[in-house]
């Protein structure tokens, strides 16, 4: 077992140089996986439904599904299940986007995979149920290239039994330990899938830990708590290589299944997800396809659930992958949505701001899949026929003709609100999740600078991308901050809750601080063992030039740590520092009533541009065309008297 513990914070970007030279002996795997990811790239820009928009997004996504094998087919098959394949990965950073996969994707659903259990050997799977977990269900599946099936879920409510105190145990093995209550039979299965759905971002998923308790397999020894070796490491890419056409083939299959191969602006009758692949008795979904030219606007009704542990709606590109989801609203979930009293609920589909409840922001993409699920069904309410899902196209500055009256209208500073509150509730889900993460973060980050090291810098972002980021210096600015005015009126209005909620959270915040230190320290240590035995090979083969370039190189990579240590926007010591205040501000607001639901004129600004911005990749340039800013309120944003009546509000 890896005595890896739970850690947390933000993820890597850019990582410090190397004091050795890439491993040459590596180019041949690493080229083979290059061309297979070309075969792939191909295989999808021919499927029919392609688009010059979504095949902009292939290279990440391929790049993105490289990173899944690595930790899937690589590192937890060689831990023999010991490390889960987590997504949102463990390594994403806070207000940023996670990466781009395939396979419809949702940041309401935390999935985490555990790959090549030892047939022979007993695992014990440990759990606390979550505040903002809405469901869940541990599924054994069978993967194995181009196909997954599953069955048999232990759900929540339904198959897995919970304590009062809200943990649990399940024993996975051939046989049933004496006392097991909850039990998964791993006789004819290689993997399990948990989906961890969190109906309330800002209280937090639920926690996991898988550990063999008898009968285990010995990992290897080239993988520990701080690094991998190269044999590790060349093992890990011979891996890769082989995965990724059968696994983009299943890509494929499956991004028709997600609603493309819909009529244009349809949507699939609402049913039983059970009998496809690993989907779950419990769950009923919807997809559909949305084609839209300027201008318009796709108005979807939907039937209501009620009694559904949670449920969720998202817009994807053609190919069913995410679109970035953290600075965009290209998805709601039902806390986040406008439920109308007709029993229905209704989305509105487009690529500008139709300033209404329920908003899905499709402008990365023209035309792109839609996909509805409802999850944690109890038996009772589960439809027992399809339910027509109704759509219709409509001017988007005339939608609110076509809505129910009781729609309510969002104005800039709502919709301001609703998306600072998205990206700190989505910043402590994420947080908590990272947390537990196994192995921890820093383990995680250790191991993709030994790769990168190994692979080389260029050929480690060919073949696996960088991990989204968002400039640091924007967590400084009302949109993505907490507002400390409303902050201040919450702790005043009820200082106990307040206190309270800084206190169940202050391990969490110390945690986001620590991570960062603790990869910095570990960094550090390498650097020095790594330039200590350069200088001292050198010198003992009487090279004094070649000691004093190692010496140099040396100090070169001591210089990038540190500076990464305080300016990298996902693994610094700061991002940690404003993790760790989202995340009290999130627990003092979620404690004492929610968020505020109107931001102040600046924030209301920032947001008039952020989703545009991140979709650019933070191109600040387009800020520099007047017409950006035409039909904006400059004014209001300079007013102080619009901050004074927020506070005495």
């Amino acid at each position: 077992m890896l005595g890896v513990t739970a850690q947390q914070a933000a993820p890597v970007a850019t990582l410090p140089v190397a004091l050795v030279s890439a491993d040459s002996s590596l180019q041949p795997v690493i080229d083979q996986i290059l061309a297979n990811m070309q075969l792939a790239q191909q295989g999808f820009e021919a499927l029919p439904f392609a688009t010059p928009d979504s095949n902009a997004m292939l290279l990440a996504s391929l790049q993105a599904t490289n990173f899944q094998l690595l930790m899937s087919s690589g590192l937890s098959q060689l831990t023999h299940g010991q490390v889960f394949v987590q997504v949102p990965e463990v390594t994403a950073g806070d207000s940023a986007a996670y990466r781009p996969y395939f396979q419809f994707y949702t940041p309401d659903i935390y999935y985490r995979t555990a790959q090549g259990f030892d047939p022979n050997a007993t695992y014990e799977l440990t759990g606390t149920v979550g505040k903002g977990t809405g469901g869940m269900a541990l599924m054994p599946i069978t993967v194995g290239g181009s196909s997954a099936e599953g069955g048999g879920a232990l759900e929540l409510g339904s198959g897995l039994t919970v304590n009062p105190d809200g943990t649990f145990t399940v024993f996975i093995g051939p046989e049933r330990p004496d006392g097991a209550v909850n039990f998964i039979d791993s006789s004819d299965i290689n993997s399990l899938l948990i989906r961890d759905m969190l109906s309330q971002w800002a209280s937090g998923g639920s926690s996991f830990r898988i550990d063999c308790v008898s009968d285990c397999a010995p990992i290897p020894a080239g993988i520990t708590d701080t690094g991998l070796s190269g044999d590790i490491i060349s093992q890990l890419l011979n891996r890769v290589a082989p995965g990724v056409i059968p696994f983009n083939q299943l890509n494929m299959q499956l991004a028709g299944a997600a609603g493309i191969l819909q009529p244009p602006n349809t949507m699939s009758d609402l049913e039983s997800q059970s009998g496809y692949g690993v989907a779950l008795p419990s769950a009923a979904v919807s997809s559909g396809h949305f084609d839209l030219q300027p201008g318009e606007a796709l108005i979807v009704k939907i039937p209501q659930i009620d009694s559904a542990g949670m449920n969720g709606i998202e817009l994807m590109n053609v190919y069913a992958t995410n679109l970035p989801a953290t600075l965009a609203q290209t998805s709601l979930n039902g806390t986040q949505s406008f439920l109308s009293g007709d029993g229905y609920t209704y989305y509105v589909v487009s690529a500008t701001n139709p300033g209404v409840a329920n908003w899905l922001d499709s402008g990365g993409v023209t035309s792109g899949e839609i996909y509805m699920r409802y999850q944690n069904i109890p038996l009772a309410d589960r439809p027992p026929v399809p339910l027509p899902v109704e759509t219709q196209v409509v001017p988007v500055d005339e939608v609110a003709k076509y809505l129910p009256a009781d729609t309510p209208a969002v104005s800039p500073a709502q919709y301001a609100a609703d998306m600072t509150a998205r990206v700190l509730s989505y910043n402590y889900a994420l947080d908590n999740a990272r947390v537990d993460g196994q192995p921890g973060w820093v383990t995680q980050q250790l191991w993709l600078h030994d790769i990168e090291n190994a692979m080389g810098t260029d050929n480690y972002t060919a073949v696996f991308g960088e991990q989204p980021e968002t400039p640091m210096w924007l967590r400084f600015t009302p949109a993505l901050s907490p507002d400390m005015l409303a902050l201040t009126k919450s702790f005043l209005t009820d200082p106990s809750a307040s206190m309270t909620a800084i206190q169940d959270n202050w391990d969490l915040a110390m945690k986001d601080i620590l991570l960062p230190i603790q990869l910095t320290q570990a960094l550090l240590e390498k650097n020095f063992d790594q330039t200590t035995d350069a200088v001292q090979g050198a010198l003992s083969s009487g090279d004094l030039g070649q000691a004093l370039t190692a010496l140099f190189a040396g100090g070169q990579q001591f210089g990038t740590i540190l500076s990464d240590s305080l300016f990298d926007p996902n693994t610094s010591i700061i991002s940690g520092i404003l993790n760790a205040r989202d995340d009290l501000a999130t627990s003092v607001f979620t404690a004492t009533g929610g968020m505020p639901d109107v931001a102040n004129p600046l924030a209301a600004l920032e947001w008039a541009f952020l989703p545009e911005l991140s979709r650019s990749g933070f191109d600040f340039g387009a800020l520099l065309d007047p017409s950006s800013w035409a039909g904006l309120d400059l004014g209001a944003a300079l007013d102080p008297s619009a901050y004074l009546a927020m506070l005495f509000s």
